[in-house]
C-alpha cells in the first residue's frame, strides 16, 4: 500500500520558487494506492466517502472516480492531464516496464490548496515501487513524484510531494532535504473552502510576471516572508501559539500584496478572527482554494467553523502535522 498526505502551508507560500524557505504541515487525509500487474497499464481513481461528502456540501471540487489508460489519449482535459501525469511517472523507471493497473483512494478535494495532486503522486510511486520491488526513502520517494507534479503545475517548488512523502511538519527549501520540526503539541486548525476552483501553477505564474516587472518589491516581500517562516518555527517549537497566529494573520497581509489572495478569502479569514481563530490565511497558490485558522482547543474551532459555515463555506477541523515518518511509517 503506497500513502501520501495532504498538506497545507503554515508560513512562506511563493517565496520558496526565489529560493525562501516555507513552513508545512501534513494532514491527516490523504490518498492510498496499490498495484498488481495487469494486461494493460491503466491507473483508477476513486473519490472516497469524505471527498464525496465534500462534494455534497457544494464548495468542495470533487475528484470524480475515473479509469484511465496510459495508451489511450482522453478528450477530457482534466482526465488528459492525468494520464500524462501518470505517463510522466512511468518514463522515470527502468525500461522495460511490465503493464500494471494502479488503483488510489483519495480524501483529498482536487484544486484546494491540499496538495492533491502530489499525494496522488507520492501514493502512486509507493504503490509501483513497491510493486516492482524498488526500495527508496521519503526524499527519493518525493523527487520521483515530481515528474506528476510538473505535469500539473509546471514548476512546482516540490513543498507538496516533500511533504506528501514525510509527514509532520517541517521548513522547506527547495531542492533540500526538510527540516523536521519538533512540537509541544500538533497545532489545531480550521480548515474552509472559499468555493473557488484555485490553479497552483497559475498563480506561480501569475507571480513570476510580477516578478520580472517589480523585482525590487517582491524581493523585499519575500524577505519577509522568510523572517515570519524562521520566527514561526520558534514558535511551534515554544509552544506560542499565539505568537504563531500573529505570524499567520502577517502572513497574510504579504500575501495580499502579492495578490494571491481573494475577496473571499480574506472574508474569510477576518470572519474567523472575530469567532475566536489566534490567526488566519490562505494556503497554497492562493487564487482561491482554502484558508485555515489556527486555534486554541476545540471549543474555539467549533466557534469558528460555526461563524464559516453560516457565511455558506464548508470547513473542518485537523490536527497538522500528523503521519510523520518514513514510507513504511505512515
Amino acid at each position: 500500500m503506497g500513502i501520501g498526505h495532504g498538506k497545507v502551508i503554515l508560513l512562506g507560500e511563493h517565496g520558496v520558487v526565489y529560493g525562501r524557505p516555507a513552513l508545512a504541515a501534513s494532514l491527516g487525509v490523504g490518498c492510498r494506492a496499490s498495484a498488481v500487474f495487469s494486461d494493460a497499464t491503466s491507473i483508477r481513481i476513486e473519490s472516497e466517502e469524505n471527498q464525496k461528502s465534500f462534494s455534497r456540501a457544494g464548495t468542495f471540487n470533487q475528484l470524480r472516480d475515473v479509469e484511465l489508460f496510459v495508451d489511450r489519449p482522453n478528450e477530457v482535459d482534466e482526465n488528459e492531464s492525468l494520464r500524462r501525469a501518470f505517463a510522466a511517472l512511468l518514463d522515470t523507471y527502468p525500461k522495460p516496464m511490465p503493464h500494471l493497473a494502479l488503483r488510489i483512494a483519495s480524501d483529498l478535494p482536487g484544486g484546494a490548496g491540499l496538495g492533491c495532486s502530489a499525494a496522488l503522486a507520492v501514493a502512486a510511486t509507493r504503490a509501483i515501487d513497491s510493486l516492482i520491488g524498488i526500495s527508496r526513502d521519503s526524499t527519493q520517494v518525493a523527487e520521483a513524484s515530481m515528474a506528476w507534479e510538473r505535469i500539473f503545475h509546471g514548476n512546482p517548488s516540490g513543498i507538496d510531494s516533500a511533504v506528501a512523502a514525510r509527514g509532520g511538519i517541517a521548513v522547506f527549501y527547495r531542492g533540500r532535504p526538510l527540516e523536521m520540526i519538533d512540537t509541544k503539541r500538533l497545532p489545531l486548525m480550521v480548515i474552509g473552502h472559499s468555493g473557488e476552483s484555485a490553479s497552483t501553477r497559475a498563480m506561480v505564474e501569475k507571480v513570476a510576471l510580477r516578478h520580472a516587472r517589480f523585482r525590487s518589491e517582491l524581493e523585499a516581500l519575500f524577505d519577509e516572508m522568510a523572517d515570519l517562516v524562521i520566527k514561526g518555527r520558534i514558535a511551534l517549537e515554544t509552544g506560542d501559539i499565539v505568537g504563531f497566529g500573529e505570524l499567520m494573520n502577517r502572513d497574510q497581509v504579504l500575501l495580499d500584496r502579492l495578490q494571491v489572495s481573494t475577496p473571499r478569502l480574506e472574508e474569510m479569514c477576518a470572519v474567523a478572527r472575530e469567532a475566536g481563530a489566534l490567526g488566519a490565511k490562505l494556503t497554497g497558490g492562493g487564487g482561491g482554494g482554502c484558508m485555515i485558522a489556527l486555534v486554541a482547543d476545540e471549543q474555539a474551532s467549533q466557534n469558528v467553523m460555526d461563524a464559516l459555515k453560516k457565511l455558506g463555506y464548508q470547513a473542518f477541523t485537523a490536527r497538522v502535522g500528523v503521519g510523520a515518518g518514513s514510507a513504511n511509517e505512515c
